[in-house]
Order: structure tokens, then C-alpha cells, then sequence
């Protein structure tokens, strides 16, 4: 069970080159049932299953900045939830 399709994956890859943040990719799997939350998104990089984020600052005075993460971290989630679906566990797709 794919919860992305390639085509999709592909799609956004291109659109989000320059980074995604956790709100957006958050909001690419909610449509799909995934029950993917900002907490549990964090937990993925906690456990080292995605990569933490850099900081970009806002354009304007005082906008400060927001966290960009690499976007394959979309298929990578993708790929945590699908295994997760199967059966494994955090633990288990850390080693």
C-alpha cells in the first residue's frame, strides 16, 4: 500500500525544491488519512529517522525565521508509514 504515488512524490519534490516545511508536509498526508501530526513529525527526527531542519529567515523587518526541512523527507515519511502499516515499529526502522 503506497499512501504517495511516485508520480505525486515527484511532483512535490519539484515544487518544494528549496525546502518544505513540517506544517506543509503535515498537511500533504492528512488528505490521505495519515494521522501525522507536527509532534510526531518531530519524533521521526528526534529518533534520527529524518533530518533535522535548517533555519531560513522571513523577508521583512522582525519576521524572524522557519524551519526548512529537505524535501525527500516526504518520501521518507512515505516509507516510515508504510512500514508502520506493516506491522513495524519505531525501533524497528531505526536499525
Amino acid at each position: 500500500m503506497e499512501i504517495l504515488q511516485p508520480a505525486e512524490i515527484e511532483r512535490i519534490e519539484r515544487d518544494h525544491a528549496a525546502g518544505i516545511s513540517s506544517k506543509t508536509i503535515v498537511e500533504i498526508f492528512r488528505p490521505r488519512g495519515v494521522r501525522l501530526s507536527e509532534a510526531t513529525f518531530r519524533k521521526y527526527v528526534q529518533a534520527g529517522l529524518l533530518p533535522r531542519c535548517r533555519r531560513v529567515g522571513q523577508k521583512g523587518k522582525h519576521r524572524g525565521s522557519q524551519g526548512v526541512y529537505p524535501v525527500d523527507a516526504v518520501r521518507r515519511i512515505n516509507a516510515i508509514e508504510m512500514m508502520m502499516a506493516a506491522g513495524l515499529t519505531i525501533d524497528d526502522i531505526k536499525s
